[in-house]
């Protein structure tokens, strides 16, 4: 993954501010499971009379326990990285916070609308792309009137940029 790979090398992450409120809500809601888990582990002693050898229940809470603190721990790393983007980007050129229209494969019939953001979050809108991401790194830097090229999931494609504002609700 391209994120983490960025948090390893100590990367900067840019973010947008909406995006950064998801995040830290993400990592509340991953400490509070983290923390319900391992709550429910004692409980799970008196299932047996033998307090954690051959425990079912113990085991799949020590698994769900692991899975919660494995994505709060990756959710703090890529806060700890994160810039937050304050600044509108420009129009007509596609940047972090850019609203962008394009069409695909020169059917200006199927016209899609695109935000890129740095980085995705849980709860993001389906609209939105990573700049990290193979599309986002396509448009990322592009302007309105650009043809690209480029491979997606091993499929040649071209992609037409019809017109970049800023995605100021982002900003909010």
């Amino acid at each position: 993954m391209v994120v983490t790979t960025a948090v390893e090398n100590n990367e900067p992450i840019f973010i947008l501010p909406s995006d950064y409120r998801r995040l830290e809500q993400a990592i509340d809601e991953y400490d509070q499971q983290y923390r319900r888990t391992l709550a429910g582990t004692a409980e799970t002693t008196d299932i047996s009379s033998e307090t954690w050898h051959d425990n079912p229940a113990f085991d799949e809470v020590q698994q769900q326990a692991k899975m919660s603190l494995s994505q709060l721990r990756k959710f703090q790393a890529i806060k700890n990285s994160a810039v937050v983007v304050n600044v509108l980007p420009e129009e007509g050129r596609v940047a972090v916070g850019s609203r962008v229209m394009v069409s695909w494969n020169q059917n200006e019939n199927d016209l899609d609308t695109l935000v890129l953001t740095g980085y995705i979050v849980p709860g993001s809108p389906e609209e939105e792309i990573s700049t990290t991401s193979p599309l986002g790194s396509l448009l990322l830097n592009t302007q309105t009137g650009d043809t690209i090229k480029g491979n997606l999931n091993g499929r040649s494609i071209e992609i037409t940029i019809h017109a970049v504002e800023p995605a100021s609700e982002y900003f909010e």
